[in-house]
Parts: structure tokens; C-alpha cells; sequence
């Protein structure tokens, strides 16, 4: 009996001692796991149901369940997760708050001011509204809330020419918020940020955009000037929207001269790519899931990491390998980062002396450089053939997420560098990007950093990844053409939205626009454009159609 009970009781300890060790290893692994200072206490009974939400048709609905779901935190401020999930409600919630409709007529739609007025501003009493109730709980996200406004155009024919103008009185009511057009359904898109719009506008006076649907699921994207002059390529990228099936689904890019493996981000909701692109040329998804021998051995999540990072051509391989202890030079994990961000411009230079003239990296390098996603080492050096370190690497990327997408960096940095075992290794310099790369999931916390250690190929492609799906974010849910009630304040048409739809129904109405659209070309503006607009048009295609939008002016090992 004494053996039964000892045996049982050393296979109880066996089994508990394996069953702990592997459950701080997964803590340690973990993406989003935030050092103990953040995490105690944690978060219970947040959630979020977007089937619930869908069924929201008034705004205070929105406003209600935001503070019902913070409530249910019983008083805990919320950890890193949760804010994000926060942020992710509060951005969708402002737009489904904003979505009104627009009547096309003969497959033509000017955009005004007017038209879009009573949706900029119920977004932008759902973004005050959500917002004060963060602020009545204090809490504080991570990031800037965006407001959109969601426009759905109706009475379309998708197999003749559509044409859409966005007059400047638009971008007067937007101000520096956005606006959805949505032209059908949420597969076929057209985002112009405000900063692209204007440095487009000031070369050019105008941008027309002409989308072609070709055989075999290509798209045809021409840009042209005011004057129906094509632009090879424009100053500031615009993201385009296709169909798509699958995250390893990628676009090819034919431009005339070269085809390249352009890259872009699945939105499941929607089953749809994003991508942005400033040229001029043919685009076509395709799927592009590579086999890859050699990564057998990987998590789950570097797999999956690597594998997406060569179905956008960011990663090669070699012989059908990718070679996942393979170091990474600063030339290559550079280049990478200026091809995620689509920044490359071909005529720019570098002040960096010791990149040569002749190099295939010197573009890359002399983009990084003036969009500030990289730097040198000092003295006017880069340092090109050298190995990035794993501080050096994850500094790159913590900087392009604050720089680029306004994250902010933790009042409480040594709060995450101390959650490492070997914190003391940790340059001082990189404190700051560490701590927002550990608080938002780039790396993980806890265990060793290593930071000084040469970073791995396999390692390099997960924070990549990591860093991408942070850039590039789509929504938690589909987007739905329903606008909310107009009594409530949000949605709906009003009486200058009906007039307007009216006249265009019929061009020859009295006070018909004189700039009306015609198919054979398009019109010229001179109103002025306001700052900081951001502008999403979705435009759906089938058969043959095009679209035309005419824009005016403990010794552990190092976790990750």
C-alpha cells in the first residue's frame, strides 16, 4: 500500500511539475503577454460580442455597451489585450454610427460637402461619446482612434463604366477624418490618406483613377493628372482594395517593364487584400502558399510567420528553403522594412557614404532614410553588411509603429525591460522601444532578451509579421451598408442628401451641377482641399466594368 501511495504521489509531482513548466513556457512564449506590473491585477469578464453589436441600431446603444462590458471589469483597469480590444470596439462602433446612403444616377455620383455632412458628424459625435466614456472609467489607449464615416451608394450597374467625383468641398467637411464610399459591397477599395491626397494634388492639381476589371481577376489602375495625363507614379502611396481568399493570398504587380510580388493584407471580414501601391499598372491576387523544408522545427507561429513573409515576396528562398538560423544584415532587414511600408522611391538619395552608388540595396536605404524608418550607425555610415542585432531589430520596428501609426511609447519603460531576465544587457538606448515592442506584442516578455545576440532569420520574419498586422489592421467584423436611424441622429438621408440625389437623377433638372461627369472625361476643380484628410472609397466591379474616381485638389532562451 506505502509503494502504491509513494508511486502516486511522485507521478502527481512529475505530471504538476510538467504541466507548470510547460504552462510558464507558453506565459514566456506568449505574443502579447505584458510584464507582471501590467498585468496585476488582470482583467476579468471583458469581452466583447459583435453579434450583439451588429443589432445595434442607435447610438446610445454603442455608448451602452461600452460602459456595461468596462463595468464588468469590477473596477480593474483594463491589461494590454483588453485595450486593445477596446480600441478595436471604439474604432468600429464610430463607424457603424456613421453610415448614410447616396443614390447614384446613370452610374454617376458627385460627392459633396453636403452629402457626406450628416455622416462626418454623427462619426464625430460617436467618437466624443465612446470617448468620454474611456474617460469617466480613465482609461487610455495605446493608440489614436480614427473617425469614419460611411457612405453607401446605391443604384449602380456594375457592368458599365461608374464614375464618382469627389468634389473639395468634401475634404472641407471631413477636415482630418474620413469617409467610407461605398460602391456595392466591401471587396473593391480606394483609401487616400489626407497627407498622399495633398502631396498628389500640389504635383498635379487633381487625380484620376481609373480601375479596369480584366480577364482572370486582374485589375487594371491607371493614375492621371487633371489634364488626362497618366502618372507613372505618385508622391504617396493609395491603398487598393481586391477580392481575395486566404492570407497567403498575395497581388502581383505588372508594370510594363517588370513583375513584382506586390505583397498586402488579408481582411477576413470582408475577403478582400489591402494594398498600397503609388503606381500606375496591372494587379492581380493570387494565391501563394509556399512549401518550406526547413522550418519544421519552429512554433507554430514562426511557421505561419515565415510562411506569410514570403507570400509577400519580403523573404526569398533558396532551393525551396528559408534558412531560419541564417543571419540577417542590416541592408536586408532595412530593404524589408521600406517594402512593407511601400515607401520605395528609386530617385532618391542617401547621405550615407559608405553605400555605394551601384547597389541594389541604395534605393532602399535612401528611402528608409528620408521616411525615417531607419538610421546609420554614426559618422555618416550605415553599415549595411553588418548583422542586426535582435535590440537593434526590434527598435526598427517599435519606432515604425509609433512613427507611423501614432502608438505611444509606456510612461513605465522600465517596467517591461526589468520583466526580462538580462535586462542589464539592454542598451539604454533601445529602453524605450523595447518596452512599447513588449506592451504591443512585437516580442514577448519575460526570460531572456538577448538583445545584443545577431537576430535569426525566422526571428527577424516573426516580429516583421508581428509589426504588420499591427500597421495594417482591418475591422473585427464585416462592414454592413445599413445605415442607423435617422432619428437617432446618425445615418439615414437628409432632405439636401434626397434633393441632391434627385438632380442627379435627372441632369437636366434645374440647378444641375455644370461639372456634371461625363464617361469620354473628367471634369476639372479648383476648390481647395483642407488638411489631414483621409478618404476610403470601395468601389465594386464585375464583367468588364471600370471605375473612375476623380479626386480634387531564467537562462531561457531569448522569447519572441
Amino acid at each position: 500500500m506505502k509503494k502504491r501511495i509513494i508511486s502516486l504521489t511522485i507521478a502527481l509531482i512529475i505530471v504538476f511539475s510538467y504541466g507548470s513548466a510547460k504552462a510558464n513556457a507558453a506565459s514566456s512564449l506568449s505574443p502579447t503577454a505584458s510584464s507582471p506590473q501590467q498585468q496585476i491585477p488582470s482583467t476579468p469578464g471583458f469581452s466583447i460580442d459583435y453579434g450583439v453589436v451588429a443589432r445595434f441600431s442607435e447610438p446610445q446603444e454603442f455608448v451602452d455597451y461600452l460602459k456595461t462590458a468596462l463595468e464588468n471589469m469590477r473596477g480593474y483597469y483594463p491589461d494590454n489585450a483588453a485595450l486593445r480590444d477596446i480600441a478595436a470596439y471604439t474604432q468600429e462602433a464610430i463607424s457603424r454610427q456613421a453610415v448614410s446612403e447616396i443614390a447614384a444616377a446613370r452610374n454617376n455620383l458627385t460627392l459633396t460637402g453636403r452629402n457626406i455632412a450628416q455622416s462626418v458628424e454623427a462619426a464625430r459625435r460617436g467618437h466624443a461619446g465612446l470617448m468620454g466614456v474611456l474617460s469617466e472609467n480613465g482609461v487610455a489607449l495605446n493608440r489614436p482612434i480614427a473617425i469614419t464615416a460611411r457612405v453607401a451608394v446605391q443604384n449602380l450597374r456594375f457592368d458599365e463604366t461608374i464614375l464618382v467625383t469627389l468634389e473639395g468641398s468634401v475634404a472641407d467637411t471631413l477636415g482630418g477624418d474620413s469617409v467610407m464610399l461605398m460602391l456595392g459591397d466591401a471587396r473593391h477599395a480606394i483609401t487616400v490618406t489626407g497627407d498622399a491626397l495633398r502631396a498628389i494634388t500640389d504635383q498635379h492639381g487633381a487625380l484620376t483613377l481609373q480601375i479596369g476589371q480584366m480577364g482572370g481577376g486582374a485589375f487594371s489602375i491607371t493614375f492621371m493628372d487633371g489634364g488626362g495625363n497618366i502618372i507613372i507614379r505618385l508622391p504617396s502611396p493609395i491603398t487598393v482594395t481586391l477580392p481575395a481568399s486566404g492570407m497567403f493570398d498575395t497581388v502581383f504587380a505588372d508594370f510594363g517593364v517588370s513583375i513584382e510580388n506586390w505583397g498586402g493584407r488579408y481582411d477576413e471580414t470582408a475577403s478582400a487584400l489591402h494594398f498600397p501601391t503609388p503606381y500606375s499598372g496591372t494587379y492581380e491576387v493570387m494565391g501563394n502558399l509556399y512549401s518550406i523544408s526547413d522550418i519544421t522545427s519552429l512554433t507554430d507561429e514562426m511557421q505561419r510567420a515565415v510562411q506569410f513573409m514570403v507570400s509577400k515576396g519580403f523573404f526569398e528562398l533558396d532551393a525551396g528553403q528559408f534558412d531560419p538560423r541564417g543571419t540577417v544584415s542590416r541592408y536586408d532587414f532595412s530593404e524589408t522594412l521600406v517594402r512593407m511600408f511601400y515607401v520605395l522611391d528609386r530617385n532618391l538619395t542617401t547621405s550615407f557614404s559608405d553605400v555605394p552608388l551601384n547597389s541594389r540595396y541604395y534605393p532602399y536605404i535612401a528611402s528608409g532614410e528620408r521616411t525615417g524608418l531607419i538610421g546609420g550607425v554614426g559618422d555618416g555610415l550605415f553599415a549595411g553588411e553588418r548583422t542586426m542585432t535582435r535590440q537593434e531589430a526590434v527598435t526598427l520596428a517599435a519606432r515604425a509603429l509609433a512613427n507611423q501609426k501614432g502608438y505611444e511609447y509606456p510612461a513605465n519603460p522600465d517596467d517591461y525591460i526589468a520583466a526580462f531576465s538580462d535586462a542589464g544587457d539592454i542598451s539604454e538606448w533601445a529602453h524605450i522601444t523595447v518596452s512599447l515592442a513588449a506592451r504591443e506584442g512585437i516580442i514577448g516578455t519575460g526570460g531572456s532578451f538577448a538583445p545584443r545576440r545577431d537576430i535569426t532569420r525566422a526571428e527577424a520574419a516573426t516580429i516583421l509579421y508581428r509589426l504588420f498586422l499591427l500597421l495594417y489592421e482591418t475591422p473585427p467584423v464585416a462592414v454592413e451598408i445599413r445605415p442607423l436611424s435617422p432619428g437617432g441622429g446618425s445615418g439615414g438621408r437628409n432632405d439636401d442628401s434626397d434633393r441632391e440625389s434627385r438632380r442627379q437623377a435627372d441632369p437636366e433638372e434645374e440647378d444641375a451641377p455644370e461639372s456634371w461627369p461625363r464617361e469620354e472625361g473628367a471634369p476639372s476643380s479648383t476648390l481647395p482641399l483642407a488638411t489631414g484628410i483621409s478618404i476610403i472609397v470601395i468601389v465594386a466591379c464585375a464583367g468588364t466594368a471600370a471605375v473612375i474616381i476623380i479626386i480634387r485638389k531564467n537562462k531561457s532562451k531569448p522569447q519572441w
